[in-house]
């Protein structure tokens, strides 16, 4: 069978005889197909994980979503408790901080009043008395306003804290006492059924 010029494993072409032109420079198919002509191919194995542009490993996103419902699930197993005592203290904490600083202000409204008399203000009734009065007056009553209501909001944290553990303190004694109706029902069963006897067939 001849062979098919240009397929695989077809012969070089025979360089040109002494006295004939040359032919012209087109790549013709026996030369595509010539064997010593084409490049080596270099096969690539991937042998370690992918790397991303600056040449960091790069976790396969399968693997990574993988680590993470794991993680979640570990997280989600552990649960959250509560710890009452600390709430207790921190209600406490948080309450006596508001009613000090609630003290503080009134004994700066007391002694700012005093200073500032009853008829005639410590900086004057002329002209720039008055603009003073203006200024100062306006930034007394914001600030009255703004430690009042910072007072409260701390007495009102201590507050919310304290009903909170009391909260969480209710609802483990509700889930202990569930716990040990439980367990009270399931020995009484297993004694039932301890002392029950199989029947007695004749035959």
């Amino acid at each position: 069978m001849r062979e098919t010029a240009g397929g695989p494993g077809a012969p070089c072409p025979r360089p040109a005889r002494a006295g004939q032109l040359p032919s012209a420079p087109r790549p013709s198919p026996a030369r595509l197909g010539c064997a010593a002509d084409r490049a080596p191919q270099t096969v690539r194995r991937r042998t370690g994980a992918v790397r991303d542009d600056r040449g960091a490993p790069r976790r396969d996103s399968g693997t990574q979503d993988t680590a993470d419902e794991e993680r979640g699930t570990a997280m989600a197993g552990d649960g959250l408790k509560a710890d009452i005592p600390s709430l207790r203290t921190g209600g406490k904490d948080f309450t006596g901080v508001g009613e000090r600083y609630q003290s503080a202000v009134e004994k700066l409204k007391n002694g700012l009043t005093g200073l500032e008399g009853q008829d005639t203000p410590p900086w004057g009734d002329d002209q720039i008395g008055e603009k003073f009065g203006v200024v100062y007056e306006g930034l007394r009553d914001g600030m009255y306003e703004s430690m009042g209501h910072l007072a409260a909001k701390l007495q009102e944290i201590g507050g919310a804290l304290k009903t909170m553990a009391d909260n969480h303190q209710a609802d483990e004694d509700f889930n202990e006492s569930l716990m040990k109706q439980h367990v009270a029902n399931a020995e009484a069963e297993g004694q039932r059924i301890a002392t029950m006897r199989s029947p007695h067939i004749q035959l």
